[in-house]
Order: C-alpha cells, then sequence, then structure tokens
C-alpha cells in the first residue's frame, strides 16, 4: 500500500529568470493514518489513510483534508486557511475510529 498511501516524492524546481534562480515549491501535504474504516476495508491493521493538503503553492492557498480506505472510498473537507484545516484534522484524530460515513457529521463530503 505504500505506494498508494505515500505516492511519489514532492519536489522543488528550480527556474532561471535572467540571471536570478527562483525556486517553486510544491504545494504542502501531509500524510496521517487514523483506525476505521470505509465502503471497503482499511489498510491493513484496519486503518484509513488522509492527507491535509494545500490545494496551491501561494500562501494564502486553501487547504483541504482528506481520508481513504484501501480501495475508492473517501471523504474530504475544504478550508479556507490551515488553522481552519488543522482543527479539523483535530476534529478527525479525536473522533477515531470511525467508518467513513461517520465524518459527515464532522462536514466531510463523500465521494
Amino acid at each position: 500500500m505504500r505506494t498508494v498511501i505515500a505516492g511519489k516524492p514532492s519536489h522543488h524546481r528550480a527556474k532561471h529568470v535572467g540571471d536570478q534562480i527562483i525556486v517553486a515549491h510544491d504545494p504542502v501535504h501531509t500524510l496521517f493514518l487514523v483506525p476505521g474504516t470505509g465502503p471497503n476495508p482499511g489498510v491493513p491493521g484496519n486503518y484509513l489513510h488522509g492527507s491535509m493538503l494545500q490545494l496551491r503553492a501561494e500562501p494564502e492557498s486553501p487547504w483541504a483534508v482528506h481520508v481513504h480506505d484501501s480501495d475508492d472510498g473517501m471523504a474530504f473537507c475544504d478550508a479556507p486557511t490551515i488553522a481552519e484545516a488543522l482543527a479539523k484534522l483535530q476534529e478527525v484524530l479525536e473522533s477515531a475510529p470511525f467508518t467513513l460515513d461517520e465524518l459527515s457529521g464532522l462536514g466531510f463530503a463523500l465521494k
């Protein structure tokens, strides 16, 4: 499940603009595991995996919290700031264990 959950590493791209080198950073993306299940079983150990991610690389970018089971089950919630995304992630962690559909009570949409 490593490739599905962790995916590829982020890259920082350097661009030459005249005599300057400008580094364009990828958006911030963090991973977490939480006990639970979805329409499909969780990853081994009965965990759901999720991420809190910055939707664009700009400093004032909106954020999202995604929670997945081992296949195509997913719950997600958008947040306008990192503080609100962290608060939503804290709610998720405090609510474990749960099934994905129970996250609708915390404002998550199911996909």
